[in-house]
């Protein structure tokens, strides 16, 4: 069970007291016990690394992003340089042969 549904599992306990007639404890009391601390001690943690796994993937993608406009222009360079007709041929040839793949 994962530490939110438990932590809902305290509150609906504690409904269920009020609801038998226990009125000397405010709704909010379970909050107080030490289960509870716990579990919200543990939903912050996969918080906070939720957080900094996101804010590693943005920082990622900034120190790539500057370079996303010339991407297209590498890709064409590279294209350049190969020799299409070439490239079909050996590929069909490997295709032909498998010892050459």
């Amino acid at each position: 069970m994962t530490p939110l549904s438990k932590l809902f599992s305290l509150c609906v306990t504690q409904f269920h007291r009020l609801g038998e007639g226990d009125l000397t404890t405010d709704w909010l009391d379970f909050l107080l016990s030490e289960e509870a601390a716990n579990l919200i001690n543990e939903i912050d943690m996969h918080l906070i690394l939720g957080l900094e796994g996101f804010c590693k993937d943005v920082k990622e993608v900034m120190t790539v992003l500057p370079y996303y406009s010339t991407i297209d222009e590498d890709f064409l360079n590279l294209m350049d340089e190969v020799d299409l007709d070439e490239f079909i041929k050996d590929a069909s040839d490997a295709m032909r042969d498998p010892e050459k793949l």
